[in-house]
């Protein structure tokens, strides 16, 4: 008999929407709980969290060198301490990455797709 994997026996998924903009508003992310996002999905019974790691807004949840992080997070990974709190309560992770990033083509226009027709 094979043996079925983790994903295969996930019924109770959960993914939050996090397109979250870094506008002049220090109050986006200021009260985020990594600790308390986890507790409630272990409340629910969800098996698996999908963490977004960034948005289609290009911005990234970690202190990343090469993409955009958000501006509140202040150097903060916020993507490994909601990993380690769906961890320690045994919530299998998946990770979401949109690699569409509006950041990227406001900072890099040289790299847009222009259309054959210009």
């Amino acid at each position: 008999m094979r043996k079925t994997l983790w994903f295969q026996r996930s019924l109770r998924r959960l993914l939050v929407d996090m397109h979250i903009p870094d506008w002049n508003d220090e109050e986006f992310l200021k009260d985020f709980s990594p600790e308390n996002y986890a507790e409630m999905m272990a409340l629910a019974k969800v098996d698996t969290a999908e963490i977004y790691a960034g948005s289609c807004l290009g911005l990234c949840y970690w202190p990343s060198k090469i993409g955009f992080p958000h501006k509140q997070l202040h150097g903060r990974d916020l993507l490994g301490e909601t990993l380690e709190a769906c961890r320690k309560r045994n919530i299998n992770v998946q990770i979401y990455l949109n690699v569409w990033s509006r950041a990227a083509y406001d900072a890099h226009p040289d790299w847009r797709i222009i259309l054959y027709n210009g």
